[in-house]
């Protein structure tokens, strides 16, 4: 019981994250001090994807299952709970473009937005 909820809880906290790379730049434009959060969390995502990393997130959830006896997620966090439900199967370079726009557009306000005083 507590393996369960330890493996929903991780999936909650991996569904979070993902939010908080697509809109924590939209948040440092009004909490400004979250910005470098925002930069690590963007710049773990991409390596993730673009190097070719295991996500760490996904490699617990894994663990959890396995301690529960069910099998790893199949192609991992986002191809088993966003793909075909978020965004269409076959559009993952889209739905990645859309999320890059969506954040240089948040970085691109918070740079050219002056300091309020």
């Amino acid at each position: 019981m507590v393996v369960r909820a330890a493996a929903y809880l991780l999936g909650a906290v991996h569904l979070a994250y993902l939010l908080y790379v697509v809109l924590g730049g939209w948040l440092a434009l009004r909490w400004r001090i979250t910005i470098g959060a925002h930069l690590a969390a963007v710049g773990w995502a991409v390596a993730v994807v673009a190097g070719h990393l295991p996500c760490p997130l996904t490699a617990g959830q894994d663990a959890l299952r396995a301690r529960l006896g069910e099998p790893p997620l199949p192609g991992g966090f986002i191809d088993a709970y966003l793909r075909g439900v978020v965004f269409p199967t076959g559009y993952e370079v889209a739905a990645q473009v859309a999320v890059a726009a969506l954040v240089l557009a948040s970085w691109t306000l918070y740079v050219l937005r002056p300091l309020r005083r």
